[in-house]
């Protein structure tokens, strides 16, 4: 009995090997959470350590950001002309993400060479293209229709782990500190720990490339046999493939439903990435303001981090660990836009709400709940969002190219949010700070809440595995 585009119902079927794929998304996820918050985290270590401005410490996080823009357009259309490719992203955006951790543990140890260090974030950028191209290609690619969101949010529970790995290490290698003598000793902890992840990087490149195949024999799914079907029809000459890339920009950037969701996501994850890299200024700002307004020495009321700046963005990253499962396994298990979408923004919103008046009145128990339950609502809506869009756009847009989109606006985001918000703050102090982002979150869950996007490649699976099931009891009734 003939299923979808000629292929048996038996004939689709899971891999164990695939939570080997599960694995390499999470140390890739890791590592590229890593590189997006580690020098915000460890702002100061660079102005001492290179004896540089902030602006320059600046430079080196947006170094990343305008690494993930330029390697849109060239990942993009390699991916387009080589599109039955798989294994070989994941090993190129392994090697990129070891030799960026290469880079900036050599640049630290020889303690100059700033110019080098931009260009190892810079790389570092450009490997996190490939993990947001790559991953809901994986998810699509090996994994069930009824899985494929939990993949997801298990690919930015990596991402937030690779963020919590980022905050906590100052504080085991005391970087937070760095003061006079042992300033040689922290380098050292920071070489150290940099080459050891570069290691395991390496390690896990040659493990895949060893054990992984390229492709499941067989699709996980009917929906994944058809996308395997039309790929084959996908013209491959530059002409053809530019004129396919236009179509599909089309249906991302002027339909609608599909701009605000790539919109909401890309800024809520720009978000929680711009607060690891501003949290520690304000500290830095304002302690220099009051120090040439007194002789004491002292923080303002107003201060921004008036909890230990790791010890806030810890309590996020752990709560953004459970927020991706969750929101993960709650999209598999209902596959609804709403009322999953509306309580994540509206979540989003309320704790950034609550955050404003928690540091505002020094309160410190509201500060820290509303840190955390702000982590699991920002960090599941990213897990969320990926997979509504994923479903949104199928089977018109193919999976590389809103991904691609996605890793863009997040650079575009980071480069246009930063220098604004950073004036916002020295201008108008943390209150204005945090108004401006409860005001971006109020947009998106404005935004979020007139859109009802249908999951055309779920419904697509269920209703030709409904037309099986109908063919199988009508032929055992004949």
């Amino acid at each position: 009995m003939p299923g979808i585009n000629g292929l048996p119902p038996s004939s689709l079927k899971l891999y164990p090997i695939r939570w080997m794929v599960v694995f390499a998304v999470i140390v890739y996820g890791c590592q590229v959470g890593i590189i997006s918050v580690t020098w915000g985290i460890w702002h100061q270590f660079l102005v001492d350590h290179f004896h540089i401005t902030e602006i320059e410490a600046d430079n080196v996080n947006l170094s990343a950001a305008l690494g993930s823009i330029l390697a849109a357009i060239p990942v993009l259309f390699i991916a387009q002309m080589y599109v039955h490719l798989i294994k070989p992203w994941l090993q190129f955006g392994l090697a990129l993400m070891g030799l960026s951790l290469f880079i900036e543990a050599l640049v630290i140890a020889l303690k100059q060479h700033i110019l080098l260090m931009m260009l190892g974030q810079f790389i570092g950028g450009f490997a996190q293209v490939v993990f947001f191209v790559l991953v809901p290609l994986l998810a699509t690619v090996w994994f069930d229709e009824r899985e494929q969101a939990t993949v997801l949010g298990i690919s930015f529970f990596a991402f937030c782990f690779g963020k919590l790995i980022g905050t906590a290490l100052p504080t085991f290698i005391n970087l937070e500190n760095i003061q006079g003598p042992i300033l040689h000793s922290q380098s050292h902890a920071l070489v150290s720990t940099l080459s050891i992840i570069s290691c395991l990087d390496v390690i896990l490149l040659l493990i895949i490339t060893a054990f992984l195949p390229n492709l499941p024999v067989l699709p996980p799914s009917r929906a994944e046999a058809q996308r395997l079907k039309l790929i084959k029809e996908y013209p491959t000459g530059l002409r053809h493939i530019w004129r396919n890339l236009l179509s599909e920009f089309k249906v991302l950037f002027f339909d609608k439903t599909s701009a605000i969701l790539i919109f909401v996501q890309t800024t809520l994850i720009t978000m929680s990435i711009v607060q690891f890299i501003l949290m520690p200024v304000p500290e830095i700002f304002l302690n220099k303001t009051s120090n040439t307004s007194s002789n004491v020495t002292s923080t303002t009321d107003n201060d921004l981090l008036t909890l230990p700046k790791s010890q806030v963005l810890v309590v996020f990253s752990i709560g953004g660990l459970i927020g991706s499962i969750s929101a993960g396994l709650a999209t598999d298990k209902f596959k609804k836009y709403n009322p999953i979408a509306q309580i994540l923004c509206l979540g989003i919103l309320i704790c950034g709400v609550l955050i404003t008046i928690g540091i505002e009145f020094d309160i410190f128990l509201l500060q820290i709940c509303s840190s955390g339950m702000y982590g699991v609502f920002s960090l599941g809506a990213n897990a969320f969002f990926v997979e509504i869009l994923k479903q949104y756009v199928y089977p018109k847009v193919k999976e590389i190219v809103f991904g691609m989109a996605l890793s863009f606006f997040i650079g575009i985001w980071l480069l246009i949010y930063v220098p604004i918000l950073r004036q916002i703050e020295l201008h108008f102090g943390s209150l204005g700070f945090l108004i401006s982002f409860c005001l971006i979150f109020l947009i998106c869950e404005i935004l979020a809440s007139i859109i009802k996007p249908e999951l055309k490649r779920f419904n697509y699976d269920s209703e030709q595995l409904a037309l099986i099931r109908d063919e199988s009891i009508s032929t055992n009734v004949r």
